[in-house]
Parts: C-alpha cells; sequence; structure tokens
C-alpha cells in the first residue's frame, strides 16, 4: 500500500520535471517510483555533498522551496530510510538525491537539457 507524504525539491527540479511529464506522458507518481526504484538498483547510492549541508547561512546549502507530493510504498520508503540513517541525513534529501539523478538522466535522453 502506498502512503502520501511530500518532500521539499529545488525550483529547477520541479521545472524539470514538469517538462519531462509533459514530454512523456507519465504520471508524477510514475516518475517518483521510477527515480526511486533507478536510485535503489544502485549498488552504493551515494547522495551529493551539497544536499547534506543543513546550515542555510553556508552558501553551498541548496535550498528547496517546492512542495512535491509523493506516494511511496512501504518498502521504498524502508529503502530510503536505510540510506537516510547511514547518511545521517533525511529520507528527504535521499529522495532529492533519487529524483535529481533520474531527472538529469531522461532530461538528457529527452534533449532536454
Amino acid at each position: 500500500m502506498n502512503t502520501r507524504t511530500t518532500f521539499s525539491i529545488t525550483a529547477k527540479l520541479a521545472e524539470m520535471e514538469n517538462k519531462i511529464l509533459d514530454e512523456t506522458g507519465l504520471s508524477r507518481a510514475a516518475y517518483h517510483r521510477k527515480a526511486i526504484q533507478k536510485y535503489l538498483d544502485q549498488e552504493n547510492p551515494s547522495i551529493n555533498e551539497r544536499l547534506l549541508i543543513r546550515q542555510k547561512s553556508n552558501p553551498e546549502y541548496v535550498r528547496k522551496p517546492v512542495v512535491e507530493p509523493v506516494y511511496l510504498s512501504l518498502e521504498d520508503r524502508e529503502a530510503l530510510e536505510k540510506i537516510a540513517k547511514n547518511y545521517k541525513t533525511s529520507i528527504g534529501t535521499v529522495f532529492l538525491e533519487a529524483m535529481l539523478e533520474y531527472t538529469v538522466l531522461q532530461a538528457e535522453l529527452l534533449g532536454l537539457s
């Protein structure tokens, strides 16, 4: 069963995600599932160091002003939480990394980058 939650993402990521959804006709939920699955399928999923910065005063801090509704399966939530624990961060940061990686890949494949 999927549960609804929200995560914060960057404005540019939201903009590119919308372009990709328009281009492909995928639903937002399907896009999120694919992004998470692609990320979890990696042998050693990692997180960009900039996403781990918590001090908003740090010039390298990544601002995430867009709230993204997400439907997560229990299995995906547990897998993302395990990675978050390993990096001492939040599940939202792990979701953001998964979305960034997948969106960059899709944008390149579709010639949108």
